[in-house]
């Protein structure tokens, strides 16, 4: 897309978004565990298996 959502489309995202529009709240959960937990994830990889979602996150990157 080479153009920005109109404010028609925009409110129409907010008012019926997408189903993977937002973070799940398993997801930022976790996410937020494992940055509060660093040591236990330590050179290990962390996968989050939700109803169609799938999140992975790299313990090398955080």
């Amino acid at each position: 897309m080479q153009r920005q959502f109109s404010a028609q489309e925009t409110q129409r995202l907010l008012n019926q978004p997408l189903y993977w529009y937002f973070c799940w709240a398993s997801g930022l959960a976790l996410a937020k565990w494992i940055l509060q937990n660093p040591e236990r994830v330590e050179d290990k990889r962390v996968i989050d298996l939700g109803a169609r979602n799938l999140e992975y996150i790299d313990p090398a990157h955080i």
